[in-house]
C-alpha cells in the first residue's frame, strides 16, 4: 500500500503503508555521523548501544574498557551483528530537531533511534512495537515482511514473544534508500538486510496520545472535585459504576491528549527563534563553562511540560534506576541542551542570548554544575 504524508489520518494504527513526502532526514547528517556518535558515546555504550544479531544481544563485559569500545562494536558488526544508536533524538541535535518537527505534526511523542545491519544478516527476528514506527531508509536495502498483530493495539506492559509458527504475513517489500515505510503498532514485522550491502535505516517511533490517557487523565482530574472518587475502596466496597461515568462526564477536564500538541507548539516557537542553535567558544572567565561528559542524558515529559535531566552516575536508564541528583526544567529549554550536548570547547549564558534571557541561561548552566555535567572554568 502506498499512501502520502498529508494523508496520514487515513492511514494511521490502520495497515502498514510505504509513506511518500515523510518530513524525515534530508541532508542534516554529516557523512560518516552514524560511527562518529558511537565514538562520541563509547564511555556509555551500555546506555545507548544494543548490539544484536536475531535476536540475541551481545553486551560489553566489564573486561572491555572505555576506550576499547569502539573496537569491540566494530568487531561485533564484521561478525554479523546488527549496531542499533538508541536515543539517536538526544545526541544528535539534527534529529532531535526532526523529532520535534513530526511531534508538532503527529500530536504526540517521536523519539529516533538508527539500525545498521551487515549484509545478509536480520537484527531482531519477527516481532511488534507498542508505538508506531516510520522506518526511513538511508543506504542499502532491506526486505521486510510484515504481518497482522497478535495483540490488538498493544501497551508497553503488553509485549510478548512471537510464536516460531507465525505465517499471517499480509505485505512482504524491498525499502530502499530514499523510501520510508509505516508500521503500526502491534503489526509483527523483520527486516532482512540484503547481501550485496550494508543496510542502514533510521526508525521514527511515535507514541500517539491514547484514549486510556485521557481516561485516566479525566478521573484524576475529577477526582480534585469529587470527592466520592477519593474513598478508600475494599473488598465490601459497592461500587455505583453509572454514577462515576455521570460524574465524570459533567464536569470534562482540559483534554490530557491535547497537551502535547501545545506543548510542541512552544518548542516550534523556540526553534524557530534559536534552532539550529550554536554555541561561540568563548575566552576562559568567571562565567565560562565547559561539558563534564557528553551527553547529557534527558527524558521528555510531554504532560508536564518539562525535561528530566539525570545526573551523570545513573545506573540504568531503562530500567529508571538511578543515583544522584536529578534536574527537571522547563521543555522550552530541549534545543538548549541539545546545543550543550555538542560542545567541543568552553563557553558562557551569553552565547545563547539571541534565543533565551541570559539570566534563565546561567540559572540552567549552574543547576547543571550541581547536578555534575557542567565544570566552570
Amino acid at each position: 500500500m502506498q499512501a502520502r504524508w498529508e494523508d496520514r489520518d487515513n492511514f494511521l494504527d490502520e495497515t502498514a503503508a510505504l509513506v511518500t513526502g515523510f518530513p524525515g532526514v534530508t541532508s542534516e547528517l554529516p557523512q560518516g555521523w552514524f560511527f562518529d556518535l558511537i565514538w562520541q558515546v563509547r564511555d556509555r555504550i551500555e546506555d545507548f548501544l544494543q548490539v544484536s544479531k536475531d535476536g540475541e544481544q551481545l553486551f560489553k563485559t566489564a573486561s572491555v574498557s572505555h576506550s576499547d569500545s569502539f573496537a569491540w562494536v566494530q568487531d561485533a558488526y564484521q561478525r554479523g551483528y546488527s549496531i542499533v544508536i538508541a536515543h539517536l533524538d538526544r545526541i544528535s541535535p539534527a534529529v532531535s530537531r526532526i523529532c520535534h518537527d513530526l511531534s508538532i505534526q503527529l500530536n504526540g511523542r517521536v523519539a529516533a533511534s538508527a539500525f545498521l545491519t551487515p549484509p545478509g544478516n536480520v537484527c531482531f527476528p519477527v516481532h511488534f512495537d507498542t508505538a508506531d514506527v516510520f522506518m526511513q531508509q538511508l543506504n542499502g536495502r532491506k526486505h521486510w515482511k510484515i504481518g497482522s498483530p497478535i495483540v490488538e493495539y498493544p501497551l508497553e506492559e503488553m509485549k510478548q514473544r512471537v510464536p516460531d509458527t507465525y505465517d499471517a504475513f499480509y505485505l512482504q517489500h524491498q525499502l530502499t534508500a530514499g523510501e520510508t515505510l509505516y508500521m503500526p503498532r502491534g503489526h509483527c514485522h523483520e527486516g532482512k538486510a540484503y547481501a550485496d550491502a550494508p543496510s542502514l535505516h533510521i526508525s521514527f517511533t511515535y507514541t500517539p496520545p491514547l484514549l486510556v490517557d485521557f481516561v485516566k487523565s479525566l478521573v484524576d482530574s475529577v477526582a480534585t472535585t469529587e470527592p466520592v472518587l477519593r474513598r478508600r475502596l475494599t473488598d465490601h466496597s459497592t461500587i455505583n459504576a453509572l454514577e462515576v461515568l455521570q460524574r465524570l462526564s459533567a464536569k470534562p477536564p482540559r483534554l490530557a491528549f491535547q497537551r502535547p500538541s501545545a506543548i510542541a507548539a512552544k518548542r516550534r516557537h523556540v526553534d524557530q527563534v534559536v534552532a539550529p542553535l550554536s554555541v561561540r567558544e568563548t575566552e576562559k572567565s568567571a562565567g565560562t563553562f565547559r561539558l563534564l561528559s557528553r551527553p547529557i542524558f534527558y527524558e521528555v515529559d510531554n504532560f508536564e511540560q518539562t525535561l528530566l535531566i539525570y545526573a551523570p552516575s545513573f545506573d540504568n536508564p531503562h530500567g529508571r534506576s538511578y543515583r544522584g541528583p536529578t534536574l527537571s526544567i522547563s521543555a522550552l529549554f530541549e534545543p538548549l541542551i541539545s546545543a550543550l550536548n555538542a560542545c567541543s570547547g568552553s563557553f558562557n549564558s551569553e552565547a545563547f542570548g539571541d534565543g533565551y534571557s541570559t539570566n534563565a541561561v546561567e540559572r540552567i548552566l549552574q543547576s547543571l554544575v550541581d547536578c555534575g555535567w557542567l565544570s566552570r572554568v
